[in-house]
């Protein structure tokens, strides 16, 4: 599976997030998501850090199920058999009455098999009340001691 992307910008995972959101949706091996950074695509994932990432990770999601819709319609045409008879795991599409038989994604995207979403994610948490109130965007940090032999543990800063 390629993902082409502009990629984050800001120093964030935001890209690899959706990775694996795509991998989850489809089915698919996470090391089998393929990102490709192209200064021409279309998807850049970023936006402000944790909300970006989600509402990047929600359009993702969006466009794996429609991907995932069309592969198996594929499939499900070369197996003649309807697309609701097939499930996808590990990169593969599989017979649900026969999960042993298995056949790799590529086997029935012939031609490349696309999806894309747009619309608008749903308010995040931090653009509500609730978000301002409760400052999730931070995080504390300390150094601490341990005395490997007791467990006893200080906090030095």
């Amino acid at each position: 599976m390629y993902m082409p992307t502009q990629g984050p910008c800001t120093g964030i995972y935001a890209a690899d997030a959706c990775a694996l959101v795509a991998a989850e949706e489809m089915g698919a091996k996470p090391e089998d998501v393929i990102l490709e950074f192209d200064s021409r695509a279309i998807f850049t994932p970023v936006g402000g850090g944790s909300d970006g990432t989600s509402a990047a990770s929600w359009v993702v999601k969006e466009a794996a199920i429609a991907c995932r819709k069309l592969l198996l319609q594929q499939a499900a045409a070369a197996l003649k058999v309807k697309p609701e008879e097939l499930d996808t795991r590990d990169s593969k599409i599989f017979l649900k009455s026969d999960p042993g038989k298995s056949y790799g994604f590529g086997q029935f995207a012939g031609k490349d098999t696309a999806a894309t979403f747009t619309g608008r994610p749903p308010a995040s948490v931090w653009n509500t009340d609730f978000g301002r109130a409760l400052d999730t965007m931070n995080a504390t940090f300390c150094d601490v001691a341990v005395d490997t032999e007791t467990g006893k543990v200080e906090v030095t800063r």
